[in-house]
């Protein structure tokens, strides 16, 4: 299983001038208008499961677990970018956000057990013309939730393309099905 841990924006720059360790990222809570407060990154594990597909296109399962003794709540479907290097570079366009009946809601993560996950689909570089894809690797994710916590990613090697969207998301579910 891929692993990530949560990074702060700050942090990054002396993540890239330190040994690797990765510290919470940006943290939102809620306003005062509502009841369950928006989780914030330190609450939250955040794991990438095996890929599974079918026609060029290979879907991860992202879950988010909340590990912290307070119920939070995670909203909508996350900004995905594939990124690269000690400077976690942008590779590509972010992922599609793909708008799906039952998904993208506001979703709470009970105290120690939550979970909501999203589908992270990387379709296969060699369905595109290699002049209309522009072929590169990555080998993390940033993810952003809106109004919310920020999250880098270890995801592995793999390849998208850097001229048209060959990666897309879709809004979190309760629970851990992808």
């Amino acid at each position: 299983m891929r692993h990530a841990r949560a990074l702060s924006w700050g942090a990054l720059a002396s993540l890239v001038l330190a040994s690797g360790v990765v510290t919470p990222l940006v943290n939102s809570v809620a306003g005062a208008s509502t009841q369950v407060p928006r989780c914030v990154a330190r609450q939250i594990t955040v794991s990438v499961g095996l890929g599974d597909g079918a026609a060029g296109t290979i879907y991860f399962p992202i879950t988010f677990h909340n590990k912290s003794a307070v119920t939070c709540r995670l909203v909508g479907i996350p900004v995905v970018q594939p990124t690269t290097g000690p400077r976690f570079v942008a590779v590509g366009p972010a992922a599609r956000r793909e708008v799906l009946a039952g998904r993208g809601g506001s979703v709470k993560l009970a105290k120690h057990s939550g979970k909501v996950t999203v589908a992270f689909g990387v379709a296969e570089t060699g369905n595109y013309p290699a002049a209309l894809c522009g072929a590169a690797r990555f080998d993390e994710l940033r993810i952003k939730f809106y109004s919310g916590p920020s999250f880098l990613v270890h995801f592995g090697h793999d390849s998208t393309c850097t001229k048209v969207a060959s990666t897309h998301v879709t809004g979190i579910i309760a629970g851990t099905a992808g």
